[in-house]
Formats: C-alpha cells, structure tokens, sequence
C-alpha cells in the first residue's frame, strides 16, 4: 500500500555518494554518552556548524540565547508552553526532554523570550498578543547535550515528485488572542495521511522530537548486531531490486565470518514484522545467531535472508521497526540479549507509524501516502529508545541505479536518515545503491572490527578429525600478551559463539595468545592444527605455533582470525598415593588410579602406565560409556628416594575404540615429599 521513492526521481550529484569503505569503528565512537556534550570534531558537531550558523543568524538581535525559566508579564497573558520529548517507552509514551532551548518572536513576546525545558519537556514563554490576535514563531534553538535537534526533515508525497525539506526546527503557531490561557507548541494534528496538495506535510505530533546521539561502542568484535529490512513495496516496484538486496544482506553476514559476532535478523513494511508469504513465517524475526562457522552462517543467516520477500502493497514503517526491536533487546551491555548495533536498511521515507490505521488515495493503482513530520518523529522516538539501550543505530539509504551513477536519495530524504541514526555521513549514515550495497556493508562491519586478532575454539572427539570438529562452547579462556606497545588481556568464551577478540589497536607488533583455561579435563590442545587467517583480505596467515597457543602479527586494517582446537579424551584417570607423605627407606605407598570412559563409545583394552612402576594391573580391561573402575600399586620406598627427598611420578590411561584407534588420557601427576621423623 505503499510506493516509496524510486531512485530516478531522487537524485543527487555522485559527489554526495557515500565514499565506500566508511568505518564503523567511528560509528561507534561517533558521539558522546548522554550526559556530556559532543567533542569539537565530533559528526554531531559538524553536521550542525551550519545550522548553528543559521539559527544565529536568525536570532542576532536576541543578543545571545538565555536559558532560564520566564517570569510572567502579565497575569492574564497567554502563555506558549513548549513541549519537547526524547525516548520511547515501553507502553508507546514518550519522555519529556529536558534541556532543550526555544525562542519565542512576534508582537508582545514577553522577557525573556527564551525558555529551556525542565525534567518534564516543557518551559513557556508569555505573550500579549493585539486584540484581534497574532501568530507566533517559535524555534527550537538547542537539543542540549547529548542531542541534536533536526533543523529540516523531508517530507511529500510518495512516489509522485520528492520528498523536500522543510523546516522543522521552526513553526508558526496558530492565531493567539489575548483570551487564550495556555497554548501547547507544538498543536498535534490529526489529520489523515492523503492529502496530495501539500497542505498537511507538516502535520506533526505533540511533543516537538529531538534526536538523541549515537552511544559508543566498545572496541573489539565480539559484537550483537540486527539488521533492520526494509520491505516496503518499493524494493520491487517499478523495479525489482529484492535479489541484489538480499545478497547484499548475505554478504554483511558472510563477511563476518569467523568472529565471534552474532547476528539478528527483522523485517518492517506497513507493520513489523513485514507480513509473510502465506503459510511461511519468512519475514519473522531470526534471534541473535552466531557466524563463528560457516556451517551456521549457511544453513541459518543466509537462508534466512534469501528468504525475505515483499508481499503486496507495502508501506515503510520506521517507528514499527525500530519498537519490534528495542522491545527484545536488553539495556544491559553485559548481557547476552544486548545489541551493539542495529542496521537499518531502507529505500525510502516513512510512510506509516505504528499507531496510524490504513491510509487510503491511489497514485499508479497502488495506496500512495504522503510522508509527514509526523511519521518521521515517530521513527526517531523509537531510535532514541534503542539509542538510550546502549545501542548506536546505523542508517543505510538506498538508491536505486549502479554505482557511479548520480542517482541517490535526495538531501531531504538524508535528513530523515540523519534524524534516526546521526549526522556522520559514512560513520553512522551511507546512501550507497543497490549495486554498491554489498560491498559498503561488508566495508562496514569489517572496519569495525579492524585491528583485532579473533580466536575461535574448536574441540574434536576422541576419534574424530579437525574437519569434524565441534564449537568449544563457554568456559575456555585466552590470554593475549605482547610488550610493546603493551597488551595482557584475558578473555572468556561463551556457550554460542565459542571465541574470543581482542583489540590490537593500530601496532603490527606481534601477539602471543595462549589457552590458559579449559572447561574441565580430557582436553589436549593440539598446536599442530592452529589456523589463521585475514578475513579482510582472504589471504592465510601463518602463525608461529606453542603447545598451548600461538603468537601472530595483526594487521591494522584487517581482521584476523585463528581456529584452535583441542582433542576430548576418552578417558580420564585420577591418581592418589597412601600415605601421602614418606619418612625413609622401606615404607609401603600404595598408589590408587581411578580410571573412566567419557566417550560416547564402548573401550576395550584399557590400560594404565605408571611412569615409575610400569603398567598397572586393573580389574577390567572393558569400560562402558560412563564407566569406570579403580587400579591399586604398591611401592616400596628406597634409599634412593631419600636421597632425593621426594617420589615424582605420573600415570595415563590408553584404550582401543571400536574402529581400533588408540586414545589417551591426559596425565596423572602425584609428587610424595620425604617427611623426616624426628625425635
């Protein structure tokens, strides 16, 4: 039910493009936390000298902005009371924004004529309008810290023209008279979604929407991402970019494999999520998913997204969305629910909000809304939720048309994109077309993750190969060290992604990473098998192998990745001595072996070694899956043994499979230290 715009009709000059191979790295560092202000060199800061430019321009002659309370000029004046809101809540409310400066102009403006809202989004300004009353002019002056306010957002009708920019940071208040008590700015209007004169583009809500700054991210890649599609009707009218859309969405995830990132996957159209072929659920959302094998990454991501389709007449739902996902996501950055980042992908404008019921008008046989303030507030509402999560939100605008060709979404259309992400073009938004969509999303995630070195846990079974090996899973941890510059970071698998990153910053200096824990015994690394790899370049890296670990180079700007594997014993054995201490020659140890099978197979010809006493002889040479049994030696201290003032030995369990291959234990060690008797 919606056609959005197609690329012909949007527009720019190349040179407004999207440079291909803009970090996300600086997305994640792109702004400050809310409770301070944007650095001088910040993307917020940038994108806003010219509008700071604008507004001082406009308002010299108030000789600079105040930012107190007004006194009332007269008892029985009317008053403006500004409202201002910031983030979504979970029952659909909005907060009140405090902090955000307005300015009042017109005929009987009382003193001051500025106001900043308090904890409750509101401050007002007294008026003494003419009798027969006056309009007002109100504009929105400053977001305060940690915000940005949105001087022009693009509205129209869709498809037919473009959408354009008009202000958004000013507004005409209705007529004021001076019978009037207090009059909230902005008026919420409600006026449906067709009109096709351009009367009712600037309908917005109540209150005035401010947007709130990307959060940092930390550094590394060990990161939860959502990818946010856009199934509107316009990924496949008039043209059908749905095939190049997909794989584009399938190259963002393949590019990350071999991290340990997960990913999750959810659709909006009209609603969220976007409605679904009939009796599929494809366009449901995918939860957090792991791309640390390319097993996973095939048989789960990829076939999600080649799923998705769009079906019917569509509209572009931003603020649907963006709610689906803040609603699942966890505000805790420690938890194992919490987004990192959320990428939006979206062709168009929003046409819909949540709350708006089905909007009527035909333009080329299909429902044509109009995009309005209105929507696009709703959208950045919902973003500022996700934003207030900890969560940054990247906003990719896509143009139809190949690349190189000037045929991208119009500015206007940017400052909606600009409204629910942030102002760094190629840091938190990209306008890149379909035809340059996979590479700028590989490019993306990949130079967020430059400079770490990634490590992947693999286990094989007692008698499997590397190429069947299984994730590790939680509990194994890694300890990357190197002098200078200098690194000692211990990191800790969990139960999904089974790796590791650690963030190498911008020194080629190389890094020694050892396994310095394991989730319990039976476990052999085996150095033989460590693999390395640049997934930015494709090209292998050789690593110098250890018994526990490895030591690489890392690349700057690139990704490296390692798999290391450990064998699982079959068999586990434990060893105790009685006494556990000696006093001279001629004394009885007797030495216990507990011996278990651990595999999911039948061993037969169990043995046991004693480094000092030779085989030991055991009950049984047959163990079941789980079974286990108990082996008793003696030995009999000697001379020698005194003289060394202690008994070091160690013993290790073999066994055969049922294809005949033999596996082991990992040792068994007990150490007696000579006690003296003294009298």
């Amino acid at each position: 039910m919606k056609l959005l715009l197609s690329a012909a009709k949007r527009g720019i000059p190349a040179t407004a493009a999207l440079v291909l191979g803009a970090a996300l790295a600086a997305a994640g560092l792109a702004a400050p936390a809310a409770a301070s202000a944007p650095s001088a060199h910040s993307p917020a800061r940038v994108h806003h000298a010219a509008r700071d430019s604008h507004h001082a321009a406009r308002h010299s002659h108030h000789g600079g902005r105040r930012s107190h309370r007004p006194a009332r000029s007269g008892a029985h004046d009317p008053t403006l009371a500004m409202h201002a809101g910031g983030i979504r809540q979970a029952n659909g409310t909005v907060t009140g924004r405090i902090g955000v400066m307005f300015t009042v102009t017109g005929t009987g403006v009382g003193t001051p004529d500025t106001c900043t809202t308090d904890a409750s989004g509101t401050c007002d300004v007294s008026v003494t309008p003419p009798a027969g009353g006056t309009t007002y002019t109100v504009t929105l002056d400053s977001a305060g810290a940690g915000w940005f306010d949105n001087p022009s957002l693009g509205v129209g009708p869709v498809p037919v023209g473009a959408a354009s920019g008009r202000d958004y940071d000013v507004l005409t208040t209705p007529t004021i008279t001076p019978a009037m008590g207090t009059v909230n700015i902005p008026v919420a209007t409600t006026a449906p979604n067709t009109d096709t004169s351009g009367g009712t583009y600037e309908t917005r809500g109540s209150p005035w929407a401010v947007s709130k700054d990307d959060p940092e991210q930390p550094a590394g890649c060990e990161l939860n991402i959502a990818m946010l599609f856009d199934l509107s009707s316009s990924i496949v009218s008039p043209t059908n970019f749905l095939p190049a859309y997909r794989s584009a969405g399938q190259d963002f995830v393949r590019a990350l494999n071999g991290t340990p990132t997960r990913i999750a996957v959810y659709t909006f159209g009209t609603t969220s999520p976007a409605t679904s072929a009939p009796g599929t659920t494809n366009n449901e959302p995918l939860g957090l998913t792991a791309v640390t094998t390319a097993t996973g990454v095939d048989s789960t991501l990829i076939d999600k997204i080649g799923g998705l389709t769009v079906q019917g007449s569509q509209y572009t739902n931003w603020d649907a969305g963006l709610r689906r996902i803040a609603a699942n996501n966890s505000a805790d950055p420690a938890s194992p629910n919490h987004l990192n980042f959320v990428v939006v992908l979206t062709d168009g404008d929003p046409t819909k909000f949540l709350s708006e019921t089905a909007l009527p008008g035909t333009v080329l046989g299909l429902t044509a809304p109009v995009t309005r303030f209105i929507e696009v507030e709703n959208g950045i509402f919902s973003a500022n939720q996700l934003k207030n999560q900890s969560t940054t939100i990247i906003g990719v605008g896509i143009a139809p048309g190949e690349a190189g060709t000037p045929t991208g979404i119009q500015l206007p259309s940017i400052d909606n994109l600009i409204s629910i992400s942030g102002p760094g073009l190629g840091t938190e938004h990209f306008t890149p077309s379909f035809a340059e969509l996979g590479d700028q999303l590989k490019d993306l995630v990949l130079e967020k993750c430059e400079g770490t070195i990634n490590v992947i846990k693999k286990v094989v079974s007692p008698t499997g190969t590397v190429e069947d090996a299984r994730l590790g899973g939680a509990d194994w941890a890694f300890t990357a060290t190197r002098t200078t510059p200098a690194l000692h970071e211990t990191r800790t698998t969990d139960a999904e992604t089974s790796g590791v990153s650690f963030d190498t910053g911008t020194s080629d200096a190389r890094v020694t990473v050892t396994e310095t824990a394991h989730p319990g015994p039976g476990f052999t690394f085996l150095p033989d098998e460590t693999t390395c790899k640049n997934i930015t370049t494709g090209a292998t890296v050789e690593p110098e192998r250890m018994s526990n670990g490895f030591t690489v180079g890392p690349d700057p700007f690139g990704v490296i990745s390692c798999t290391v594997y450990n064998r699982e014993a079959a068999l586990t054995i434990t060893k105790s001595a009685s006494p556990p201490t000696f006093s001279g020659a001629g004394q009885t140890i007797t030495y216990t072996y507990v011996v278990k099978n651990i595999s999911s197979v039948p061993l037969h010809d169990v043995t046991v070694e004693d480094s000092r006493l030779g085989q030991i002889e055991c009950p049984m040479t047959h163990l079941d899956p789980g079974e286990s049994m108990t082996c008793v030696a003696t030995h009999v201290t000697t001379q020698a043994d005194v003289a060394a003032g202690q008994i070091p030995n160690s013993a290790f369990a073999s066994a055969e499979t049922p294809e005949d291959q033999r596996v082991f234990s990992l040792p068994a060690e007990a150490l007696l230290p000579e006690v003296p008797v003294t009298g």
